[in-house]
């Protein structure tokens, strides 16, 4: 699978796989929007009766992305775009959206595609708020008998002769 963007090293766990998938999932459906529909500019590829053209291409890349495609990128995402249509139209060809199970399934992305969505467009990083160092500072004095403020019991050492602090600790 071919990924056309850099992730930050911020984001960790089960969010990082989940982020991939919606990202993933976001550009394949762009494209097979864009390719649908009649753009101008020239074509980049074709597959069948779709193309992508280099407007539908840069459309595709999510804004927060742009600044960090690569030209290899750009290649490997058209490289997959063409995958993709090929086999998009091979399912289509053997009747698979027709199956019971698929349409299932289909049916479960899409919520699921639309619940991501709805927490992108309703998450703090996409609201502009702003918080100073004084909230922060306020925040802390507030709550200093919390466990994040805690001390931590001073460190010791084990010799033969017992458990002793740390010189200059």
């Amino acid at each position: 699978m071919y990924l056309i963007y850099n992730v930050k090293d911020s984001i960790k766990g089960p969010f990082l796989c989940v982020r991939y998938v919606f990202l993933l999932c976001i550009c394949v459906a762009t494209s097979m929007l864009f390719c649908r529909q009649k753009s101008q500019g020239p074509i980049v590829a074709r597959v069948g009766q779709h193309v992508l053209t280099l407007d539908d291409l840069y459309k595709s890349i999510p804004p927060e992305y742009s600044d960090f495609i690569t030209r290899e990128q750009m290649v490997n995402y058209v490289k997959q775009w063409i995958d993709n249509e090929i086999l998009y139209e091979e399912a289509l060809r053997q009747k698979v959206d027709r199956e019971d199970a698929i349409k299932v399934r289909l049916m479960r992305m899409k919520q699921d595609l639309l619940c991501a969505e709805m927490i992108n467009r309703n998450s703090i990083s996409s609201q502009n708020i702003q918080i100073s160092d004084d909230m922060i500072q306020n925040y802390y004095n507030e709550n200093k008998t919390n466990s994040f403020a805690k001390k931590t019991p001073p460190a010791t050492y084990r010799s033969s002769s017992g458990t002793r602090p740390l010189p200059g600790v």
